[in-house]
């Protein structure tokens, strides 16, 4: 389920990648229209949410402020989402995992097929990531294991 919005969506995006580039081929949206999304939240705000820098987008206060309570938000609105499922008799559960680039391929994605037949109801959100970044991830709350 997306989050509560295509701007909050798109501005966690492009937060966490750092361009509007990198963020419109790991959305696969247009950039005009992410930052058309961005300049209208900025607008709407009063606030500029980025500097922009000749080497990328960084966060202002704002946008850290933003990005901090949006993730957040997005957690809470999966975790209601899993339990109103699970009231429904929908799921028994979700995790979302961070994996290096070495094991996107041999014995995980196996693994994950396996419990996917086996336990239906379970749903993984596997997000490849440099190690090097996942512990500071971890503490974020943006994933529950690596």
């Amino acid at each position: 389920m997306p989050v509560f919005s295509r701007f909050l969506r798109y501005f966690i995006a492009v937060a966490q990648q750092g361009s509007i580039r990198k963020a419109s081929d790991e959305l696969n949206i247009a950039a005009s229209a992410i930052d058309r999304q961005i300049l209208q939240g900025e607008k709407l705000l009063g606030t500029q949410l980025f500097e922009r820098l000749p080497t990328g987008l960084r966060l202002t206060t704002a946008g850290e402020l933003l990005l901090s309570s949006g993730i957040r938000w997005t957690r809470d609105l999966r975790a209601l989402t899993t339990q109103i499922d699970n009231l429904k008799g929908l799921r028994q559960g979700s995790a979302d995992i961070l994996i290096p680039d070495a094991l996107t391929k041999g014995f995980l994605p196996a693994v994950l097929g396996r419990l996917r037949k086996t336990h239906p109801g379970i749903v993984v959100n596997v997000h490849v990531r440099a190690s090097k970044d996942m512990g500071e991830i971890l503490v974020d709350g943006q994933a529950d294991f690596a």
